[in-house]
C-alpha cells in the first residue's frame, strides 16, 4: 500500500520520491504526538565532514523536535572542529522548514556589523551566536558594541555562550553570566539570551532581572534538576520584577552537536518533558519563547508560518 502511494505521489507531482517520503514522516511523527505545540531547540551546532545533516534531522523526527537553531562558532578550533557560516547556510537551505541559521561574527572586527547583516538580510539568517571564552573577548567591551547595535537594528536576538568551557585556549573569565548583566543595562533594547543556564549559578536571576534577558537550558539546566529533584519545577515558577516567572525567559537548547553527539538531543529535552510544571510552562520553555524571539507564529496543530 505504502510503495503503490508513493509511485502514484511521484507520478502526479513534480516532487522527488525522497520529499514525499519526509513530508508523510513528518505529518505521521506529528500526529502521533497528537496536539502538541512547537518544540524549538535554541541552541545546536553543525559543522563540514562531521556528523550527517540528515542523520541530524532524522534525531529531531525521533524525539519530536520540530526546529532547531543552528550556528559554526568563529574562527574554528582543532578541538571543535571545522565551522562556517557558509556551511550552516547550505545546510539550512537544504532543511528550510526545519534548520534556523544563526550567523557567527568575530565581534571586534571592523567588519563584523556588515558581516551580519549580509548573512541575516541576503542569507536569512536569524540570529547572531558569540562564545565570548574561545573569541576571546568580554561580552561588556565596548569594541563589540557596534556589531550589538546592529543585532538591535535588525531585531534579531543574540546568542552567548555562558560557564564553563573546556577548550584549553578558551578564557574562562568570559563565559561569566555577571557580564551579560552590565550588556543588558547599556543595551536595553538588544535581545540577549545566555547559554547553558546553570539553576543554581547567577543566570537565573540575571535573567528575571532583566526584561531583555533570556536563557538557554541546554547541558547544564537538565544535569542539575536531574540530580536535585524539585530545582527545575522551583526556577520555572519562581516570580521576578517585572515578569511572572522564569518561564517566560527560559529556552529549551541541547547544544546537540558533532563533538559530543545527537545524544545531547534526547539528553536536554526528555528532563524538561518530565518535569512537573503545568502545560503552559511547558510549552513556553518548549517553544512559544524562542518562537517569539525568532518571529515565528505557532499554529494550533503545532507548525509555524514566519510572520
Amino acid at each position: 500500500m505504502g510503495s503503490t502511494f508513493l509511485v502514484w505521489c511521484t507520478r502526479t507531482t513534480s516532487a522527488s520520491p525522497w520529499t514525499i517520503f519526509s513530508m508523510a514522516r513528518k505529518c505521521y511523527t506529528r500526529s502521533s504526538r497528537g496536539s502538541v505545540p512547537m518544540v524549538i531547540d535554541f541552541h545546536t551546532h553543525i559543522r563540514r565532514n562531521e556528523g550527517s545533516p540528515a542523520d541530524f534531522v532524522a534525531e529531531m523526527d525521533r524525539l519530536g523536535i520540530d526546529k532547531a537553531v543552528v550556528a559554526a562558532l568563529i574562527p574554528p578550533t582543532p578541538e571543535l572542529g571545522d565551522g562556517s557560516n557558509e556551511y550552516t547556510c547550505e545546510v539550512v537551505q537544504r532543511y528550510p522548514d526545519r534548520l534556523i541559521g544563526f550567523a557567527c561574527v568575530m565581534p571586534m572586527e571592523r567588519n563584523a556589523p556588515d558581516q551580519l547583516e549580509y548573512w541575516v538580510t541576503q542569507k536569512g539568517f536569524k540570529g547572531l551566536k558569540l562564545h565570548p571564552p574561545i573569541q576571546n573577548f568580554a561580552p561588556n567591551d565596548p569594541v563589540t558594541y557596534p556589531v550589538i547595535r546592529k543585532a538591535i537594528e535588525l531585531d534579531i536576538p543574540i546568542l552567548y555562550h555562558t560557564g564553563p568551557i573546556y577548550v584549553r585556549s578558551a578564557r574562562q573569565t568570559y563565559g561569566d553570566p555577571n557580564l551579560l548583566d552590565e550588556l543588558a543595562l547599556t543595551f536595553p533594547e538588544a535581545k540577549i539570551v545566555g547559554a547553558h543556564c546553570d539553576p543554581l549559578g547567577w543566570l537565573p536571576a540575571i535573567a528575571g532581572k532583566h526584561p531583555n534577558l533570556y536563557m538557554d537550558t541546554s547541558v547544564h539546566f537538565p544535569d542539575r534538576c536531574q540530580l536535585i529533584p524539585g530545582l527545575g519545577e522551583m526556577i520555572l515558577t519562581r516570580a521576578t520584577s517585572g515578569i511572572s516567572s522564569l518561564a517566560d525567559k527560559t529556552l529549551f537548547g541541547s547544544d546537540a552537536n558533532p563533538t559530543y553527539g545527537l545524544k545531547r538531543f534526547e539528553q536536554n529535552v526528555e528532563p524538561l518533558r518530565n518535569l512537573q510544571v503545568s502545560d503552559e510552562i511547558k510549552r513556553k520553555v518548549l517553544g512559544l519563547n524562542a518562537a517569539r524571539l525568532l518571529k515565528l507564529e505557532v499554529t494550533d496543530e503545532g507548525g509555524s508560518d514566519d510572520y
